[in-house]
């Protein structure tokens, strides 16, 4: 008796122990495709999760499985209250450390610190916002790839290289008119909305003011 004992605790144990593996290793499992692949690192693809998934931990009330009713419920807001919907939602404090949780380099393939001038303000005075880094351009070639088969990603190529910038603007019109058309269970999609909109977040709630050094930060 005492041997049907230990051999039904050992494989309980070894039971536990297999659900415990699989547990962790689907916890260190990224998502990713083959034309993020094409254009950055492993570990810039993992710190690239990082980032979606803090836009949805903050913007989408933490609710992956849910992605695109949370997605059209921040739209609506976004329409009835304008950029102070995404601004209560988005600590901006817990994104500044999110740039700490991510190496330079996946932070200088998509942004990079550029001058900018507020129109409250007098003229002389510039402050920081965050821009595309067109030096490195990995972002733009892998929308540009991406566009092949991707009419979002089209969409926002052709703004980038028409304005330079992240265009808020064409961005968000097309997805608020096509969300149900675009597929937001596709990991680039949702990558470029994570940036797209962590982009106009900062560019908002960022209050600092520009130095020559901050080209080289």
């Amino acid at each position: 008796m005492k041997e049907i004992r230990k051999e039904i605790s050992y494989y309980l144990i070894l039971s536990l122990l297999v659900i415990i593996t699989t547990l962790i290793s689907s916890c260190k499992e990224n998502n990713t495709s083959e034309t993020l692949k094409n254009h950055f690192t492993e570990d810039q693809i993992q710190d690239f999760n990082k980032i979606n998934n803090f836009f949805i931990s903050q913007a989408l009330n933490n609710n992956k499985s849910n992605y695109k009713k949370e997605l059209q419920l921040l739209i609506d807001e976004l329409i009835n209250n304008d950029i102070i919907a995404l601004i209560k939602k988005i600590d901006f404090k817990k994104q500044k450390e999110l740039y700490t949780l991510i190496s330079k380099s996946s932070f200088n393939e998509l942004w990079v610190f550029c001058k900018s001038f507020r129109k409250k303000r007098i003229e002389s005075e510039s402050f920081i916002s965050i821009c595309p880094n067109h030096e490195l351009n990995n972002f733009k070639n892998y929308l540009k790839e991406l566009s092949k088969t991707n009419s979002f990603a089209e969409v926002c190529l052709k703004s980038m290289e028409d304005s330079g910038d992240y265009h808020i603007a064409r961005f968000s019109n097309y997805l608020f008119q096509n969300i149900n058309s675009i597929d937001l269970n596709n990991f680039d999609n949702q990558f470029i909305i994570a940036v797209y909109f962590l982009s106009l977040n900062d560019n908002e709630q960022r209050n600092e003011k520009w130095s020559e050094k901050n080209k080289n930060e």
